[in-house]
């Protein structure tokens, strides 16, 4: 899916990925793991480790309910696209158009 999005931002939006900010967010207790978890997203994608410069780290609770824990762990990523309030109202013009053409009733 990240892969796809990011496609369509450069493919499609015509948005240089240059330009693109990425953020992981990952649980204090991987701070050891972190060039691993860079490699990771760098692998998904498909771009060079030094785009994931910044780095947040939420305390971590021994006691959690959470399932996405161990070796498979790899956080979250924020893809930050710049200047992007008007690209936001270009989406939602789109689906508005597509909405009113296939009859689909807006809230």
């Amino acid at each position: 899916m990240i892969r796809l999005f990011l496609k369509w931002l450069s493919n499609i939006l015509k948005i240089n990925l240059k330009s693109v900010k990425f953020e992981l967010f990952l649980h204090e207790n991987v701070q050891n793991r972190l060039p691993e978890v860079k490699r990771y997203w760098a692998r998904i994608t498909n771009l060079p480790i030094d785009r994931f410069g910044t780095v947040y780290f939420k305390k971590y609770k021994v006691k959690t309910k959470r399932k996405n824990i161990g070796e498979t762990y790899h956080g979250l990523i924020k893809i930050r696209v710049p200047a992007s309030s008007l690209l936001n109202r270009k989406i939602a013009g789109w689906i508005e158009g597509i909405c009113n053409h296939c009859g689909v009733v807006q809230r």
